[in-house]
């Protein structure tokens, strides 16, 4: 039975061990990142607090054209091609408080699209909830920064290659609740659509329920929860800052239980004006870049277009909405 490599982020092998796993897999356990199982438990208690409310009260908080806040049951398509339902999945997107640029107080600036305040539940349904989110969201950034690191060393890169890259927090915190609806992949009814991510990479918290499943050698693999770690995977900007050699892995979510299920990724992103393209030790006369270089926050902002039917922030032209 296939299980995905496992990251120490404190062993010296750590860099090694996780060039090999991005090269190999695409797909990873995450350990010692220095996040309490104390603390995963209280953003999941707040998590499910939040789903739990009635729908008028998440609805009072539904996602802004910024892309902030509660997404409905069945609102994002992952896979346009395949599915004939939205995913049986509900969130919440969390953005840092002025992140991509905006004024520090959560302004938001109309040249600097997904800026502005974050929408809060109210303090009296949900207790503590802005605070528990804002200080996950900056403990998730130093996991990121810290793994980002250890893969430029693995992969021979300057050690300060992403150094300049997150200065923005230009993250996205994202709540998920999926359904108990049984998962009819032939049928074109998933948790979640098959996709890759978009940016640098993913560091996702799951509870104890299975259905993240995996596309390698033709084949759909289970990622199992593992307790104590992040499930990490790469995604379409690490990419093309490779020139493939590192792939972002076509992934998916099937409930084949019946059972509800949550789960918490942290999209770690590069400022939104970052240039992405090829790294010059990455391509040659004879293996030239494949793909054009490309602004960050253009290629997510296409994204978002392309799979959230409620979001009309952003018109994407050719470039932004390429896929790798």
């Amino acid at each position: 039975m296939w299980a995905p490599p496992v990251v120490d982020m404190d062993s010296s092998s750590a860099p090694a061990v996780l060039a090999k796993a991005c090269r190999d897999f695409g797909f990873f356990y995450v350990e010692n990142h220095g996040v309490s199982e104390e603390v995963m438990r209280e953003v999941f208690r707040q998590s499910k607090l939040f789903f739990s409310l009635g729908m008028d009260d998440k609805m009072s908080v539904r996602a802004d054209k910024n892309n902030r806040g509660y997404t409905p049951m069945h609102e994002q398509v992952l896979d346009l091609e395949n599915q004939t339902k939205g995913d049986t999945k509900e969130g919440y997107y969390i953005f840092r408080e002025g992140s991509a640029g905006a004024a520090a107080d959560g302004e938001h600036d109309d040249a600097r699209p997904l800026s502005g305040p974050n929408q809060w539940p109210s303090e009296e349904l949900v207790p503590g909830w802005k605070t528990t989110m804002q200080e996950h969201f900056v403990r998730m950034h130093a996991v990121g920064e810290r793994l980002a690191g250890l893969l430029s060393v693995g992969l021979g890169l300057d050690p300060a290659v992403f150094g300049t890259c997150f200065s923005e927090f230009a993250h996205t915190l994202r709540l998920l609740h999926y359904s108990a609806e049984v998962s009819d992949p032939g049928k074109g009814v998933m948790g979640a659509g098959a996709h890759t991510d978009w940016g640098l990479m993913t560091l996702l918290a799951t509870d104890e329920v299975p259905g993240l499943q995996v596309r390698l050698n033709g084949k759909w693999l289970d990622i199992p929860p593992r307790k104590g770690a992040f499930i990490c995977n790469l995604g379409d900007m690490l990419q093309r800052w490779t020139n493939d050699d590192l792939r972002s892995t076509v992934h998916r979510v099937v409930n084949k239980l019946g059972l509800e299920r949550y789960s918490i990724p942290f999209f770690f992103e590069p400022n939104f004006d970052t240039e992405v393209a090829c790294f010059p030790q990455f391509c040659s006369e004879e293996n030239p870049a494949r793909y054009p270089p490309v602004k960050a926050g253009a290629y997510l902002m296409g994204k978002y277009s392309q799979t959230h039917q409620d979001f009309d922030g952003y018109q994407p032209d050719s470039t932004a909405s390429s896929t790798s």
